[in-house]
């Protein structure tokens, strides 16, 4: 969305709750940089957001996002990067605003096996925190971000962060990734 006026209209499709997200030039961390409003449930919240990210970026500015609000759960980090020496490698820990906590997380190479992803989900800081269907749901993803990388080579960084595990009312977990990022070569 590009104005205040469209913004408002995604609000009211959503039907309840939403987060709106400043899409602006150059910005990579939105919320360290002010541009995430959480929560919002109403016409003048969604036009004040809009204005406050206008006022912060300016002609930077490109658009706001408007999605609806993923609460609750656990919230994981899932990245890759490309490794001059060793190509691909995978990223799993805690995400949100858990992402930096010191030695939470676990690497492993893009031709992971299963195994080897539950592995690194179990010894990064979320193994003790989450049920074997969150486990598993992790997993996958894992293993979706690791074809990614070994079968697009202009990839060269990708991040789901948070990526949000909640019950999915059948007895599994869904996972819902709330926000991610991809950087190309070139």
């Amino acid at each position: 969305m590009r104005t205040a006026d469209g913004a408002v209209q995604r609000w009211r499709a959503a039907g309840g709750p939403v987060a709106l997200k400043a899409e602006a030039t150059g910005l990579l961390h939105k919320a360290a940089a002010g541009g995430v409003v959480l929560d919002v449930d109403s016409e003048d919240g969604v036009r004040a957001a809009v204005g406050r990210f206008a006022a912060r970026f300016g002609d930077t500015l490109r658009g706001v996002l408007v999605q609806p609000m993923v609460s609750g759960g656990d919230e994981v980090l899932v990245g890759a990067t490309v490794d001059a020496v060793v190509g691909p490698v995978l990223t799993v820990g805690p995400g949100g605003s858990a992402t930096d906590a010191v030695g939470g997380r676990s690497h492993l190479l893009a031709v992971a096996s299963p195994d080897d992803a539950d592995g690194a989900v179990a010894d990064s800081a979320l193994g003790p925190r989450l049920a074997a269907q969150g486990r598993a749901a992790v997993r996958d993803v894992l293993l979706r971000w690791g074809w990614l990388m070994r079968t697009v080579p202009r990839v060269v960084e990708a991040e789901i962060n948070p990526l949000v595990l909640r019950p999915d009312g059948g007895g599994g977990v869904g996972a819902t990734a709330v926000d991610a990022r991809i950087r190309l070569r070139g």
